[in-house]
């Protein structure tokens, strides 16, 4: 095989390689820009839900209560608001995000 060929298939495989992981990069930022704009639907239906902050505190405690871990400040709200939106049904999902726009 000639240097020339050599050197033409290792800038393929380079190319091919840079091609494959942008792609890989490009689908991961389309996967945390949806997981953010679920979490940003989220957190509106929870504050619908729970429109005060003592409610809300009431809500986390209840959905935090039995845990065999001890969760505190934003993880406790994150774990309370995921358990609480699991319990939801479609229908009270769709009464509790209507009207909600979220940005890109």
């Amino acid at each position: 095989m000639s240097l020339v060929r050599e050197v033409q298939e290792k800038h393929a495989q380079i190319a091919a390689k840079n091609q494959t992981q942008a792609v890989a990069e490009r689908i991961q930022q389309e996967k945390e820009m949806h997981e953010a704009r679920e979490a940003a639907v989220m957190e509106a239906a929870f504050c619908r839900a729970f429109p005060t902050s003592g409610r809300q505190l009431e809500a986390i405690g209840e959905f935090c209560r039995g845990m065999p871990f001890s969760l505190v400040g934003q993880t406790a709200r994150v774990f309370a608001m995921g358990r609480w939106w699991d319990s939801l049904d479609q229908s009270e999902k769709f009464v509790l995000t209507e009207g909600v726009i979220v940005s890109a």
